[in-house]
C-alpha cells in the first residue's frame, strides 16, 4: 500500500529541514526553496507552479543527502524515488521532474548560493553540465531583486502553506 501524505506535514517538515544538509552560512529551509522554485517556474513560465512547490516534498519523509553520498548508497535513489512516485501520483504531479522545474531548482540554486556561501558571485559550482544560461538568468534575478530570506523555520512553514493556498490547495485524492 502506497503511503499517505499530508500537506502540513510537508510544509512543518520542510520549514524544519535545512537546505543544502546545514553546508550554509545560516539557515535556510527547504520550505523557503520550494517556493522560490514554484515562484520561479510561474515568473519564467517553466511549468506548473504546483510541481515547484512540491519537488522536494520527499525530503518531509526521507531527509536527503549530499549528492556525491548518495551514489555511494546502495538502493538510496531507487527507494527515494519510489517514495517520490507515491508522492506524485497522490498530488497529481508529473511522474518524474519536468525540465521546466529541473531549470527553476538550477535557477534557484544560483540565486541561493549567491546569498548562502560565495556572496556577490555566482561560480561554476555544480554537479555537471553546462548551466550557463541558467547562471545568467539567476544574475539578472538576483539584480532584479531575487533572493533568500532566510526565514526561521514556523515562518518557511507558512510561507509554503501559503504558497500551497495561493495555487488553489488541495489537488490529491
Amino acid at each position: 500500500r502506497d503511503p499517505s501524505f499530508d500537506i502540513e506535514e510537508i510544509a512543518h517538515a520542510l520549514g524544519m529541514m535545512c537546505r543544502f544538509n546545514g553546508h550554509t552560512r545560516h539557515f535556510y529551509s527547504v520550505a523557503e526553496h520550494s517556493v522560490i522554485v514554484s515562484l520561479l517556474m510561474q515568473e519564467l513560465r517553466l511549468g506548473d507552479p504546483w510541481e515547484g512547490l512540491f519537488h522536494d516534498g520527499v525530503e518531509a519523509y526521507i531527509p536527503d543527502m549530499v549528492a556525491g553520498w548518495k551514489n555511494e548508497c546502495k538502493g538510496w535513489k531507487e527507494f527515494e524515488g519510489g517514495v517520490d512516485a507515491s508522492m506524485r501520483d497522490q498530488l497529481h504531479m508529473p511522474p518524474s521532474k519536468t525540465y521546466g522545474c529541473q531549470q527553476a531548482d538550477r535557477i534557484a540554486f544560483y540565486i541561493e548560493y549567491n546569498y548562502l556561501t560565495a556572496p556577490d558571485k555566482i561560480t561554476h559550482h555544480h554537479d555537471g553540465g553546462s548551466d550557463d544560461e541558467l547562471q545568467r538568468i539567476a544574475r539578472k534575478l538576483i539584480a532584479e531583486g531575487w533572493r533568500t530570506m532566510n526565514l526561521y523555520p514556523k515562518e518557511a512553514t507558512a510561507a509554503f502553506l501559503k504558497r500551497y493556498n495561493e495555487l488553489g490547495g488541495v489537488r490529491h485524492g
